[in-house]
């Protein structure tokens, strides 16, 4: 048994547990494959880990771990990763098991928000970064088509059509409804 891992894991619901069990024990075998302990690792190393999770690294970086069927974790299972393995970080700073460095990289976050039961919300320097995502248009063809006449059949539709496209939820070209006869 892995005690500081059971101390982490018995937070969390049995469902929760199983997830991140399996992911903790990816950690601690990468740890151990490339002579690693708490005590010598480093924030960056940390990094490097999630960056060989998510398939995100340049080259390699220490002794492989994964088996070479495994695909990388997409940026939600990374993020769970990511949780656990602060979490099991933090819960060895009692025990003075794990660098000041690491520490103060794990807890020295942005603040992204308040939750009701914790307080505030720590960012975690370990979770990949998700693309900002951007609003999607359709093509102008598309947008261009629903104004042919005979398509919107009733001057709601052109009425609701027409808003949607003056508040910019379908393209950015000009609006074409000036030519539609009703």
């Amino acid at each position: 048994m892995h005690r500081p891992s059971l101390t982490v894991l018995k937070r969390y619901g049995t469902s929760t547990q199983q997830t991140y069990a399996y992911s903790l024990l990816d950690h601690l075998n990468w740890l151990r494959t490339n002579h690693k302990s708490p005590s010598t690792v480093t924030l960056g190393d940390l990094q490097r880990y999630m960056n060989g999770l998510t398939g995100q690294a340049d080259g390699l970086y220490g002794a492989l771990w994964r088996r070479p069927e495994q695909r990388p974790l997409g940026l939600s299972a990374a993020g769970n990763v990511a949780t656990v393995v602060k979490a099991y970080y933090l819960a060895l700073a009692a025990s003075d098991e794990v660098s000041r460095d690491v520490l103060d990289g794990l807890t020295a976050g942005n603040v992204i928000g308040k939750t009701r039961r914790r307080g505030e919300m720590m960012a975690n320097p370990l979770a990949p970064r998700k693309s900002a995502r951007r609003p999607r248009f359709l093509p102008d063809e598309f947008v261009e088509a629903l104004f042919q006449p005979g398509v919107l059949t009733s001057a709601r539709d052109v009425m609701i059509v027409t808003w949607l496209h003056d508040g910019g939820m379908f393209s950015r070209a000009q609006s074409p409804y000036a030519s539609v006869v009703l």
